[in-house]
C-alpha cells in the first residue's frame, strides 16, 4: 500500500508544485502590469498637473491683460475727458461773453429807443416775467442759459463722439 500512496504523493505534489509554479508565474505578470498601469497613472495624473498648471497660467495672464486693458481704456477716457472739460470751459466761457454782449447791446438798443428797444428782438419771455417794458433783464437770463446749455449739449455730443471714436 505504501507504493499507492507514494504514487497518489507524488501526483499530489506534482500538482500542488504546478499549481504553485503556476501562481508564481500569474503573480509575476500580474505584479508587471501592476507596474505597467502605476506607471501609466502616474503619468496621467503629471499630464492633469501640467493642464491644471496652464490653464491657471492661462486665467493669470488673461487677467492681467484685462487689467492692463481696463487701465489703458481708463486713462484714455481721463485723457478724453479732461481735454473735452477744458475745451467746454473755454467754449462757456466764450458763449458767456457773447450773451453778456448780446444783452449789451440789447440794453444800449433798448435805452437809445425806449418805444421800439428790445421788444422788437425778443420772444414774449420778459413779459411773462413781469418786465412788460422788455428791458430785457429776464432776456438776458434768457441768452445766457440757452448759450449755456447749447454748449454743453455740443460738449456731451462731443465727448461721446470721441469715446465712441476711441473703441
Amino acid at each position: 500500500m505504501f507504493g499507492l500512496a507514494e504514487k497518489i504523493s507524488s501526483a499530489i505534489g506534482a500538482a500542488m508544485g504546478a499549481g504553485l509554479l503556476a501562481l508564481v508565474i500569474l503573480l509575476s505578470i500580474q505584479k508587471a502590469e501592476t507596474r505597467h498601469w502605476k506607471k501609466q497613472y502616474e503619468g496621467e495624473k503629471a499630464a492633469h498637473a501640467l493642464t491644471v498648471a496652464n490653464y491657471g497660467k492661462a486665467a493669470a495672464e488673461a487677467a492681467a491683460a484685462d487689467l492692463a486693458h481696463a487701465r489703458t481704456v481708463e486713462t484714455k477716457y481721463a485723457t478724453i475727458a479732461k481735454e473735452q472739460s477744458d475745451d467746454l470751459s473755454r467754449k462757456l466761457e466764450a458763449a458767456r461773453a457773447s450773451a453778456a454782449d448780446y444783452a449789451r447791446r440789447l440794453r444800449t438798443a433798448s435805452q437809445a429807443d425806449p418805444g421800439r428797444g428790445a421788444a422788437a428782438h425778443m420772444s414774449g419771455a420778459a413779459s411773462a416775467t413781469g418786465d412788460p417794458a422788455g428791458s430785457g433783464e429776464a432776456a438776458e437770463l434768457d441768452a445766457m442759459i440757452c448759450a449755456e446749455n447749447t454748449v454743453k449739449a455740443r460738449g456731451w455730443r462731443d465727448w461721446w463722439n470721441r469715446v465712441e471714436g476711441s473703441r
